[in-house]
């Protein structure tokens, strides 16, 4: 093990740090090999299977016991390259699957609560950032098509408006009245700033050019700040149009095209999140669920 780190230091360049890690992941295998009479050097596929199995058991999570199992493949694949074994037993192991993070979501009582609150001033300012949000939760668009919108892209007689996703691929999405009225509102603003894309642009920074995206970000993460959502993002206004619509009975396909996903696999991962959220509110309120504190 020794002249493997020492290879890694001084003839792959490795940093001291990144030796120090490989040298803890393989002495944390040789405890395990050791506690069964075995080594490094006599380990077979089943042996790192064992203690692949061993580490999740004790709680480890996914992606440490894949970095782990990085290190040893490059061990093994050194000793294979000297001649000290005839076979690489991390050839046939299979890393363990990454758990997905859920999106996170604010539910619907909060959203809906801040976006009829008082929070925004009446300033135009204060009126942009709320229809930004409304926008942004309403349609689930992204926040780069958000600052692409321009009012040529609103069809008010069909209710909808186009918008420029990934890869430049058109998408119409649905506005509601309440909406239109909004940025009616916005539009006919006193204090309404003049600039290079006034006469086009829907959302504008105080220059009259349009907002940026990190002045929406901005916004959003300052506005966000009102609910007890831990993660405060245009995204997770985009992820909780979908896990709201799904809540709601929408078909799953339709979500993905109001979304603009390419396949149906990005968008499955709402179904996730709809699904926890049905167990926490089963273990909330069942009788018979074992978190329930009435139980």
């Amino acid at each position: 093990m020794e002249e493997f780190l020492r290879y890694l230091r001084y003839q792959r360049n490795r940093s001291p740090h990144t030796v120090a890690a490989y040298g803890s992941d393989l002495a944390l295998f040789s405890d395990f090999l050791a506690a069964s009479g075995s080594s490094l050097l006599q380990a077979t596929s089943s042996d790192i299977r064992l203690w692949v199995v061993a580490q999740i058991e004790s709680g480890a999570e996914a992606s440490s016991v894949r970095r782990r199992l990085s290190s040893l493949r490059a061990f093994y694949r050194y000793l294979m390259s000297m001649g000290q074994i005839e076979r690489d037993p991390t050839l046939v192991v299979r890393s363990p699957k990454q758990r997905k993070r859920l999106p996170k979501v604010v539910s619907e009582r909060e959203l809906t609560a801040l976006l009829d609150s008082d929070v925004f001033p009446k300033t135009y300012d204060g009126l942009r950032d709320r229809c930004a949000l409304e926008v942004l939760y309403r349609t689930g668009m992204r926040r780069s098509e958000l600052v692409g919108l321009s009012w040529a892209d609103i069809d008010r007689d069909q209710r909808e408006v186009r918008v420029l996703g990934k890869r430049s691929k058109i998408r119409l999405l649905p506005l509601d009245p309440e909406m239109l009225a909004l940025l009616d509102e916005l539009r006919g603003h006193p204090e309404r700033p003049e600039g290079p894309d006034t006469a086009s642009a829907i959302f504008l920074n105080s220059s009259g050019r349009r907002m940026t995206p990190a002045l929406v970000y901005s916004a959003v993460r300052h506005y966000l700040a009102f609910t007890h959502s831990e993660k405060r993002s245009p995204h997770v206004l985009r992820h909780s149009f979908a896990t709201h619509m799904l809540s709601a009975g929408a078909d799953l396909q339709e979500i993905r095209d109001l979304l603009g996903h390419s396949g149906l696999a990005a968008t499955q991962v709402y179904t996730q999140t709809s699904i926890e959220r049905l167990k926490a509110v089963f273990n909330r309120a069942h009788p018979r669920a074992d978190n329930n504190p009435e139980s």
